[in-house]
């Protein structure tokens, strides 16, 4: 079972030289995983005693890519037991996932050739360089230190292939594919009406067997089957399996409806993102997947994989669990690859849509979410910087009124748009939470600014519920301090809206009152007057605008107009002369602008919204 395994790791132990440095963690490692073996999953190989790590917790690697460089902390765990016996069982503490430099990948290609009796294959990595040592495992228990090797394989089969490059620095970075060397690739294609369908076999390579399983109990050899009449309207899984006696073999299965129109029609499918079933993907869809996270189930078969994310309705088989909504758990595997997990979260970022109003349920005296600004006072002078940051803490319950059996949560924030500049509210999730260090959370923070000014923001567990109370989260919204002093509102106010949270089952738990988040603005700025006069002979129009601009003087003549972005970027500079011209805006990025309008009469000020 470790053959494959042991020959590759034993190149490694040979050949590494380099190791990284410590930043945070105690030891340096790789993640890797063996070939096909059902009773490990991902284990570490350790640079410091070249031995093999079991971690008892499989989440502690949870989004750490197979092969990737890490540095981690471990305790030896005498007191569990593990189906894998590849090397000792350890408790992961500290897990830091390395990067290498930009040019450093070990990405390669190939080319296959079956003119011998056996494949034939061509390697050739992505970047070549002479200041590069190449590592080859072929996955067949050969190895090769060429840049431009060509192997001969005994047999048609798939070999998981590795290619490790060296050098002084990017250290060792080590990538793995599964090259297919079969020959002989079964295929086939399909039409229906009233329980009969109509194949046709696509099939290439050299294969003299081949067998049909019709999903209904039926299998058939070595027949050119051209229809088959099911008698029934319904979904079946058919497989196709070519092969000879060479050693190619290759099977292709697909789901059949036997009825005519749309599948969609007969039996319900899924839109990758929406795991709520309420026609959109958006904060709360992250809830249900903390739920079923780990859960298994038939893959959703797309045609093309690059599609299983796309917002359309998508054939996905049952797989028999519900959540407490009563929707299937094929819901929630967003990306169709049969498993529940953080890969999910890929469906809803790629399909986000604007939240309706959620279902919450709330009652005094129970615990509740809410914000707590660093500072309750800022004052605003002729010294302040142009941006400005505020500090709030999200918090959860009380000490004397915690949070019971939170397995997530989800809310919407409201706040004005026009006071924060442009993606200016950032999240820092705190690692020393009550709620579980970030290793054993997900979680989805999306800025609507252009929608009136809404930040949502949600965060699931990836196993057992928790009790507590505390700081979840900071978050940093950057200030427009110029907008903020001039604005009529003498506070910055951020307010919690459509609480969810949920336990274990993803039943609602309650929530108390949600109040408001303010800091109180003290505006200590000294504007002349004849800069006030000015600013209120220049008009500006449409604001907010999208595309051109109309500046128009009373009285006045205009000599240049420069803008700037939020950052304090010029973003334009040009001449004018007369008392009204047009501004193009059309190009530049939603957010706010400020015009300095040089005139005859001096230079007047104004602030300008792009949608």
């Amino acid at each position: 079972m470790w053959k494959r395994l042991h020959s590759f790791l034993f190149v490694l132990v040979l050949l590494l030289a380099a190791k990284w440095a410590s930043a945070q963690c105690d030891f340096n490692g790789q993640v890797v995983e063996p070939f096909n073996d059902p009773l490990c999953g991902k284990l570490i190989l350790s640079y410091d005693t070249w031995q093999l790590l079991v971690p008892n917790e499989e989440t502690m690697l949870e989004g750490v890519a197979a092969n990737a460089e890490i540095e981690f902390s471990y305790e030896l765990d005498g007191a569990q037991t593990s189906a894998c016996t590849a090397g000792s069982l350890v408790k992961l503490t500290c897990v830091t996932e390395l990067s290498a430099p930009a040019d450093c990948v070990a990405d390669f290609g190939y080319s296959v050739s079956f003119a011998e009796p056996t494949p034939v294959v061509a390697f050739e990595p992505t970047v070549a360089s002479t200041d590069f040592t190449y590592h080859w495992n072929f996955g067949d228990g050969h190895v090769s230190t060429e840049q431009l090797p060509v192997h001969t394989y005994s047999i048609q089969a798939n070999y998981e292939v590795c290619l490790t490059i060296e050098s002084g620095d990017c250290g060792l970075v080590l990538n793995c594919q599964t090259v297919d060397l079969n020959e002989c690739h079964a295929a086939f294609a399909y039409s229906a009406n009233s329980g009969i369908i109509e194949l046709t076999d696509f099939s290439t390579g050299s294969y003299s067997e081949w067998e049909w399983d019709m999903g209904d109990g039926t299998v058939m050899q070595n027949i050119g089957l051209t229809s088959y009449d099911y008698g029934e309207v319904n979904i079946f899984t058919v497989c196709l399996t070519v092969w000879n006696n060479s050693g190619c073999s290759n099977q292709f299965c697909d789901y059949v409806y036997t009825g005519s129109g749309d599948i969609c029609e007969f039996a319900e499918c899924v839109y990758p993102g929406d795991t709520n079933a309420d026609g959109l993907a958006n904060v709360y869809d992250l809830l249900p997947i903390g739920v079923g996270y780990g859960s298994e189930g038939p893959p959703r078969q797309v045609d093309d994989v690059s599609f299983a994310l796309d917002w359309s309705a998508q054939f996905a088989p049952d797989w028999g669990t519900q959540t407490i909504a009563g929707h299937d758990y094929k819901h929630l595997d967003c990306n169709g690859d049969g498993e529940i997990d953080s890969d999910d979260l890929a469906g809803i970022e790629a399909n986000y849509a604007t939240p309706g109003n959620a279902f919450m349920v709330q009652a005094d005296g129970s615990p509740t979410f809410w914000l707590d600004f660093e500072w309750d006072t800022i004052v605003i002078d002729d010294n302040t910087p142009a941006l400005i940051e505020l500090e709030a803490d999200l918090m959860v319950g009380h000490p004397d009124l915690p949070m019971q059996n939170l397995n997530g949560f989800a809310l919407q924030m409201d706040y004005d748009e026009e006071m924060v500049a442009t993606d200016g509210i950032e999240v820092d999730y705190n690692d020393n939470s009550f709620f579980g260090n970030s290793n054993e959370i997900m979680w989805i923070g999306k800025n609507r600014q252009e929608d009136n000014g809404e930040f949502d923001l949600g965060f699931t567990r990836k196993s057992i519920e928790v009790n507590g109370f505390g700081r979840i989260a900071t978050l940093n919204f950057i200030i427009i301090g110029d907008v903020i002093a001039r604005s009529s509102e003498s506070s910055f106010v951020v307010t919690l809206e459509d609480v969810v949270a949920v336990n274990q089952e993803g039943a609602l738990l309650t929530i108390g009152e949600l109040l408001p988040a303010s800091v109180h603005v003290i505006d200590k700025t000294t504007t002349p007057a004849n800069e006030e006069w000015l600013n209120q002979q220049v008009l500006v129009f449409p604001n907010p605008a999208s595309d051109m601009v109309t500046i128009r003087l009373n009285d006045l003549r205009a000599e240049s107009v420069q803008a700037y972005n939020a950052l304090g970027q010029m973003v334009a500079n040009f001449p004018a002369n007369s008392d009204i011209f047009n501004l193009s805006a059309g190009n530049w990025e939603g957010g706010i602008y400020l015009l300095k309008i040089k005139t005859d009469k001096g230079v007047a000020t104004k602030r300008l919204i792009v949608r």
